[in-house]
C-alpha cells in the first residue's frame, strides 16, 4: 500500500521526458543489447542513464514502469487495428513506439519480448532473464544479519521471488507489479556459509507457471561467531580503567621505592681509604687496580 501512494506521488511525465525516453530506448546500442541479451537488467540501468543525462531526474524504477506502459499501451492500439471493421486508432507516440517495436526484424528486439509474451512462445522453463542478486555484505560473523536484493526487470510482472541457496530454494516471496527488487534480511548462523541466487516465475495465460534464469551467484562466507554485546562492553571498560589507572599505580610505586641508606657512599669511600692505606703498608698493589 505504501508503495501504491509513493507511486501515485511521483511527479507526472511530461511530454519533454517521455520523448526523450522513447529516444534512449530507440538508440541503437539499447536495442542492440536488448536483442542479444536475456540479462537486461544493465540494459535498463543505462537507458535511465540516459535519461538522466539528458537533465531529467527519473529513477530507474520509474523508467522500467512507464517504457511497459508504453509498450503496453502500442500493443492494445496495435491490436485493435488489427481487427477487422474496426474504426483506425492511435496513441500517444504511437509513431515513434512503432519505430521501435512495431518496425523489421533488425529494430525490433523480438527476444526480449516474445520471452515475455505471457502466452507461452520462448517462456519454456529456465529461458526467462535472469534477475540480479545483491548482497549488502559478502563476509559475515554469526548474529549478523545480511541483506539479499533480488532486482527484477520484466515486462511481464512476476508471480513469485525465489531465494537459492547452493541451487536450492529456500525461501520464496509473492511478487507485486508495482516492485522492482525484493529484500530479504538473513540472520547469520554457522551453516550460512555458501552461494546464493536468486530467480522468479510468471503465470502465463494457460495458468502455466514459467521460470527465469537463475541470477550469477554471491558468495557468503562466515568468518567466526560475533562478540555479544556484553563482551565487548567488558573489553572496553577494561581498557579504560587500565588506561585511567596506569599513572596512579606508577606514581604510588615511586612512592613505595625505598630510600638509599644514609651514609653509605661516605662508607664506601672510607673503606676505600683504608683499603688504599693497608695496601701501602704492606707494599701490595691496592684492590681498585687489580686490573690495571
Amino acid at each position: 500500500m505504501m508503495e501504491s501512494q509513493n507511486r501515485k506521488r511521483a511527479p507526472a511525465w511530461t511530454e519533454r521526458e517521455v520523448q526523450d525516453l522513447i529516444a534512449v530506448w530507440g538508440e541503437e546500442s539499447v536495442l542492440s543489447e536488448l536483442r542479444s541479451s536475456f540479462r537486461n537488467a544493465k540494459t535498463f540501468v543505462k537507458i535511465s542513464q540516459g535519461i538522466k543525462s539528458r537533465g531529467h531526474n527519473r529513477a530507474l524504477k520509474q523508467c522500467h514502469v512507464k517504457l511497459k506502459e508504453l509498450r503496453q499501451a502500442y500493443q492494445k492500439t496495435r491490436e485493435a487495428n488489427g481487427r477487422s471493421g474496426s474504426e483506425p486508432q492511435t496513441c500517444r507516440f504511437y509513431d515513434e513506439l512503432h519505430a521501435i517495436l512495431g518496425g523489421s526484424a533488425t529494430t525490433t528486439p523480438a527476444v526480449l519480448f516474445d520471452s515475455f509474451n505471457g502466452d507461452g512462445g520462448n517462456t519454456e522453463a529456465g529461458a526467462l532473464p535472469a534477475p540480479t542478486l545483491y548482497l549488502s555484505q559478502m563476509s559475515a560473523r554469526v548474529g549478523d544479519s545480511v541483506q539479499l536484493q533480488c532486482s527484477v526487470f520484466s515486462w511481464v510482472p512476476a508471480t513469485r521471488i525465489i531465494f537459492c541457496k547452493n541451487g536450492k530454494e529456500f525461501l520464496s516471496q509473492t511478487a507485486s507489479e508495482e516492485k522492482v527488487t525484493y529484500d530479504y534480511d538473513h540472520k547469520v548462523s554457522r551453516s550460512s556459509t555458501g552461494n546464493y541466487a536468486c530467480g522468479y516465475k510468471i503465470k502465463d495465460s494457460n495458468n502455466r507457471m514459467n521460470r527465469s534464469q537463475l541470477s550469477p551467484a554471491q558468495r557468503l562466507s562466515v568468518t567466526g561467531p560475533a562478540m555479544s554485546p556484553a563482551v565487548w562492553a567488558a573489553r572496553c571498560v577494561l581498557v579504560l580503567l587500565l588506561l585511567v589507572s596506569a599513572p596512579i599505580i606508577t606514581f604510588v610505586l615511586e612512592k613505595r621505592a625505598l630510600p638509599e641508606p644514609a651514609g653509605l657512599e661516605e662508607t664506601h669511600e672510607g673503606s676505600s681509604s683504608v683499603m688504599e692505606g693497608r695496601g701501602a703498608e704492606s707494599g701490595r698493589t691496592p684492590f681498585s687496580n687489580c686490573f690495571a
